[in-house]
């Protein structure tokens, strides 16, 4: 009985050790564990902030870009007037020429 009862003690003490080893390494790994949940929410915080930026710069480069579509048109406007006007003028000093000439 005695030897049964010393080796059901010394199991005992290495089945205590080998639930402390395991307690240590589940507390290794939930401290991990939260760790990566903290990396996970500040990850996902900050992919937040990037699409809401992303976001802003796209309308502001739909805005931009309707700018530039009527400066473009304002331009070609504008060109247009201007040939417009040296087509009168050419016309004008032919007509000029002609008068001095008469």
């Amino acid at each position: 009985m005695a030897n049964q009862l010393s080796a059901f003690a010394t199991e005992l003490q290495c089945k205590r050790g080998a639930v402390s080893n395991i307690n240590k390494i589940l507390e290794e790994k939930m401290e991990r564990l939260e760790a990566a949940k903290g990396k996970y929410a500040a990850t996902k915080w900050r992919l937040s902030n990037e699409m809401s930026a992303q976001d802003k710069l796209e309308s502001a480069n739909k805005g931009a870009e309707g700018e530039f579509q009527e400066s473009e048109s304002y331009m070609t406007e504008v060109e247009k007037e201007i040939r417009n006007k040296k087509e009168i003028l050419f016309k004008e000093s032919q007509t000029l020429f002609r008068l001095r000439a008469e």
